[in-house]
């Protein structure tokens, strides 16, 4: 995963968007639950749609975390197919909220994130 964060404060929505560094100690933004949750989610989202059983590749799909942990500014980055990319951005979009980003002391900021999604037998 890909992470950047940047400065979400209501003061300051007039000013263009401001990026902090981040340092490895900071907690990022995951999934509750963890990653084995996460994949869990992805796997049972792929095996209900019947319009990609075909397909073999990797779909790389950003989005937003926001302060309250829900998704936002979903998009796919790399794309396989029109009906790969369409479910892996609908699978994201539809993903139950992460928990936030928080800077050292506690408070949760915006972070964009990226994540592949795997179709077929790759």
């Amino acid at each position: 995963m890909i992470v950047t964060s940047e400065i979400d404060h209501a003061a300051e929505l007039e000013q263009p968007e401001m990026y902090e560094e981040i340092s490895l100690t900071d907690p990022m933004p995951h999934f509750s639950g963890g990653i084995d949750s996460l994949r869990s989610v992805i796997r049972k989202n792929i095996k209900l749609n019947k319009d990609i059983k075909t397909f073999t590749g990797r779909v790389y799909v950003g989005f937003t975390v926001n302060i309250n942990g829900s998704i936002s500014d979903v998009e796919v980055l790399n794309g396989l197919c029109q009906p790969c990319d369409r479910a892996a951005a609908d699978i994201v979009r539809t993903m139950p909220n992460f928990l936030p980003f928080t800077d050292s002391s506690g408070i949760p900021i915006r972070s964009k994130m990226i994540i592949p999604i795997k179709f077929g037998l790759e």
